[in-house]
């Protein structure tokens, strides 16, 4: 896959996450549907990279299906690229679970302490 259509791809996702942030930041678009579109893509293109992956490793499965080596090898990338910013978007909105404003006392988080 050529430098280009990598950029174009990465620019591509980037544009439309701002563009769905966006409508979702001024009541267009409800939070529900933000998450379940970005989550539905996350997966699908998780999905899409799994399966191009395991069939890149079985080069006989290629063969039965007669599949080209080369577009799998694109799907892959491609679709690997897309998740991986989907992933990062996905990371830093739940950022908030594992480092927390207000951090939990001891006390707190183990309520059956009889010490």
């Amino acid at each position: 896959m050529s430098e280009t259509a990598s950029l174009f791809i990465f620019l591509a996702t980037l544009l439309v996450f701002i563009f769905t942030f966006l409508l979702k930041r001024f009541k267009y678009l409800s939070p529900c549907a933000f998450r379940y579109f970005w989550n539905y893509l996350l997966l699908f293109s998780f999905l899409l990279c799994a399966i191009s992956g395991l069939l890149l490793a079985f080069p006989s499965l290629i063969e039965i299906l007669s599949l080209s080596y080369f577009f799998l090898l694109k799907l892959h990338i491609a679709t690997g690229l897309v998740m991986a910013l989907i992933s990062f978007f996905h990371a830093l909105n739940h950022f908030y679970y594992y480092f927390p404003k207000k951090p939990k006392k001891l006390e707190d988080s183990c309520p059956d302490n009889n010490n």
